[in-house]
C-alpha cells in the first residue's frame, strides 16, 4: 500500500469513501416527501448540486485549520467550533442507525426487537474506527468499485420496468414553482451536509493539489446517480403511488428480472447493497467523531460516544 507507513489516503480512496457513505443515505432519505421529485424537484437537485460544488472549493481551503483547532483558533474556541461538528456526527449517527434498524425490521423481517438490532449494528459499526483512517481507506478502495457499479447496474434493470405513460404523468401533474425550487434544493443541500466533515480529513489525503477535483467528481456522481433516480422512480411507480410511499426505493426492484429468470431476487440484492452503503455511512460518523476528540485533545470516545448514540436512537422524535 503506498501510504501504509504514514497513515494517509489515496485520492482514489477518498473518492471511494464518499461515494459509498452518501448512495444509500441520499436515495433512501430524500424521495419521501416527493419534494425531489417533479420537474421542480430536479431544477432543485440540480441548482443544489451546483451550490454543493462551490462549497468543495470552501471546505478544501480550511484543511490546514481544521488539522489543529485548537492551535488555530484558541484551545476554548477550537473545542466549541469541534464540537459543533461532534454533534453532528452523533445525531447524524443515530439517525442512520434508526434508519438501518427500520429498513431491516420492515423489509427483511428478522424478527429481532429495535433494542438488540441497534446494539448489533452499533458493535458492528464502531469497533476499530477509532484506529486510523487508512483501515477505511482500503475498505473504500476495495468495495467502493463493486457497490457504485452494482447500483447503476441495479437502477438500469429497474429502467425496464418503466412506463412513458406515468412519466407523462410526472411531467403533467409535478409542480413547477419557485417554491418547489427552493424545498428540493434545500432538502438535496442538507443531505449533503455530511460533507462538511472532509476538512478534518484532508491532511490526511497525499497529493492535496487534486483533492478538490476528487471531492467534485465524487458529488458530481452521486448527483448524476440522484438525478436518475429522480426520473426513474415516477417511471416505474407512477405519480400516484408515489404519494403513498414512504420510502419509494426500497421497491424499486421488486419486479425486476432477467430473460429466462436467470436471477430473480434483485431486490434482495439491492437491499444488500443499500445495507452496505448505510453500515459504511455510520461507521464514517464513528470515524469523524473519534478523529474530532483526538483533534481537540479529549480521548478518543471509544467507549462513551457508541452509549451516546445508542441511547439517542432509540428515542421516537
Amino acid at each position: 500500500m503506498k501510504f501504509a507507513e504514514n497513515n494517509r489516503i489515496s485520492q482514489r480512496q477518498l473518492y471511494r469513501q464518499i461515494v459509498i457513505a452518501f448512495i444509500a443515505p441520499l436515495i433512501l432519505c430524500l424521495f419521501g416527501n416527493r419534494k425531489t421529485l417533479g420537474l421542480g424537484g430536479l431544477a432543485g437537485t440540480a441548482a443544489a448540486l451546483a451550490a454543493v460544488l462551490f462549497y468543495v472549493i470552501f471546505l478544501v481551503r480550511l484543511r490546514y485549520a481544521f488539522a489543529r483547532p485548537c492551535k488555530t483558533a484558541g484551545v476554548v474556541l477550537g473545542r466549541l467550533a469541534a464540537s459543533f461538528f461532534l454533534i453532528y456526527c452523533i445525531l447524524g449517527a443515530a439517525f442512520l442507525l434508526n434508519l438501518l434498524v427500520e429498513i431491516v425490521a420492515v423489509s427483511l423481517g428478522t424478527g429481532i426487537g429495535k433494542k438488540w438490532l441497534c446494539l448489533i449494528t452499533l458493535l458492528v459499526c464502531s469497533l476499530g474506527t477509532q484506529k486510523g483512517i487508512q483501515r477505511r481507506g482500503r475498505m473504500g478502495e476495495v468495495s467502493g468499485g463493486v457497490v457504485l457499479a452494482a447500483v447503476i447496474l441495479m437502477l438500469v434493470l429497474a429502467v425496464g420496468q418503466g412506463k412513458w405513460e406515468y412519466f407523462q404523468e410526472m411531467v403533467w401533474n409535478s409542480s413547477f414553482s419557485g417554491r418547489k425550487i427552493m424545498e428540493s434544493g434545500y432538502d438535496v443541500i442538507c443531505a449533503f451536509s455530511g460533507l462538511g466533515l472532509l476538512p478534518f480529513a484532508l491532511d490526511s489525503v497525499g497529493n492535496s493539489k487534486d483533492t478538490g477535483k476528487t471531492v467534485s467528481l465524487a458529488v458530481f456522481t452521486l448527483g448524476i446517480l440522484l438525478i436518475l433516480t429522480e426520473l426513474l422512480l415516477p417511471s416505474v411507480f407512477g405519480w400516484g403511488r408515489l404519494k403513498y410511499e414512504s420510502c419509494p426505493i426500497l421497491p424499486l426492484l421488486a419486479g425486476a428480472e432477467l430473460p429466462g429468470n436467470v436471477l430473480a431476487r434483485f431486490d434482495v440484492l439491492w437491499m444488500g447493497f443499500l445495507l452496505y452503503s448505510l453500515l459504511f455511512a455510520l461507521g464514517s460518523l464513528f470515524h469523524y467523531g473519534h478523529r474530532i476528540l483526538d483533534r481537540i485533545r479529549m480521548g478518543s470516545g471509544k467507549l462513551w460516544l457508541p452509549a451516546v448514540i445508542f441511547g439517542l436512537s432509540l428515542i421516537k422524535f
